[in-house]
């Protein structure tokens, strides 16, 4: 049995009044206060307090993160890398729908935050379709793990180089959750809003921890996206069309279906795949309690700036999905449509 202290206590009790040598565990430079601790410690799987059957029950639901192109800087959404560098050297402005900054001219870095950014922008297209079909679905929502283009850090220190102070970090790598959004912020998400369910949610390294049960390693579905249909199912796999309606996911993996007996639904990709809700009540709740908790975030500076659009650069918020006979409407206008259990 080994015993650990936190940083507060190592200050105020000095371990060595302690009758042994006592480790010390201090989760420093993380934002989001306690719970922002928790959650590095969830994702590093280094975090053993969780309630009995956390990794043996429940169903739940992932996907797979927008890939950073390859290249030195991502090409899709993003200016490219060549023509960035000499624009800044020159001293033009952004291009239309890029993302500006205020580096000094001739910052290379300059252009890898706004590849940054705008990978941001695409994980969020992800969260917003991806959390919305675990909802739909009842599940549990895993979070995947994200590659990040910049540092994250408290202060302006780290706009010049996109790295804290003697960080040895190569772009892209794989972040922590909150190096993108304000995991202190979900808490609740889980308990929902005006007396409709929430959305319970889990870390990145949950679906591949040791302690996992068998039953969820072993019992997983994938879900594609296309924008033909398919010409034969294969086992374990569900195909839906581009663009699905809340109807069409529900009727391809809700209840009554193959899937819904599956411990794991994992979405081959979750970025643009929603075509909106018929049901536009249930529509318009998901995107209240996203926009509440997850769908916003920025990027540098939050701890002398925090909310100040001057000083912080902010994420761009995901388009709204249509509802009701604007998303029949997208479903109706698809050569390949799934039948649908019941009518909106």
């Amino acid at each position: 049995h080994i015993t650990f202290t936190e940083g507060n206590m190592s200050r105020t009790r000095p371990w060595q009044t302690c009758p042994r040598p006592v480790p010390q565990v201090h989760i420093t430079f993380t934002e989001g206060g306690v719970h922002g601790k928790l959650w590095r410690l969830r994702e590093a799987g280094l975090w053993g307090l969780e309630p009995e059957q956390y990794y043996d029950e429940g169903r739940y639901l992932s996907f797979r993160p927008p890939p950073v192109p390859a290249g030195p800087l991502p090409a899709a959404r993003v200016e490219p890398y060549d023509e960035c560098v000499a624009r800044v050297a020159r001293g033009g402005a952004p291009p239309a729908g890029a993302v500006g900054w205020w580096s000094p001219p001739g910052s290379e870095s300059r252009c890898v935050k706004e590849a940054h950014l705008r990978m941001a922008d695409r994980y969020l297209v992800a969260l917003r379709d991806g959390m919305a079909a675990a909802w739909l679905l009842n599940r549990t929502f895993v979070f995947p793990q994200f590659a990040c283009l910049c540092d994250r850090s408290e202060w302006p220190d780290v706009m010049p180089t996109c790295r804290l102070e003697n960080s040895d970090l190569e772009f892209p790598f794989r972040c922590p959750l909150n190096f993108l959004l304000n995991v202190h912020f979900m808490q609740g998400i889980e308990n929902g809003l005006q007396g409709r369910r929430g959305l319970p949610y889990r870390e990145h390294s949950f679906l591949t921890h040791p302690w996992l049960s068998r039953r969820l390693r072993e019992s997983r579905t994938e879900v594609r996206f296309r924008s033909d249909a398919p010409s034969a199912a294969a086992p374990g796999l569900v195909e839906l069309p581009r663009g699905a309606t809340d109807a069409e996911v529900l009727a391809a993996l809700g209840p009554g279906t193959v899937a819904a007996g599956s411990a794991v639904i994992m979405l081959s990709e979750a970025e643009d795949v929603l075509g909106g809700f018929e049901d536009a009540a249930t529509g318009a709740y998901v995107r209240s309690l996203l926009d509440q908790k997850v769908l916003y975030g920025s990027w540098c500076c939050s701890r002398t700036n925090f909310h100040r659009p001057g000083a912080t650069a902010f994420y761009t918020k995901p388009a709204e999905l249509p509802l009701g006979v604007r998303a029949t409407a997208v479903r109706e206008a698809r050569s390949w449509r799934l039948p649908l259990k019941r009518e909106f």
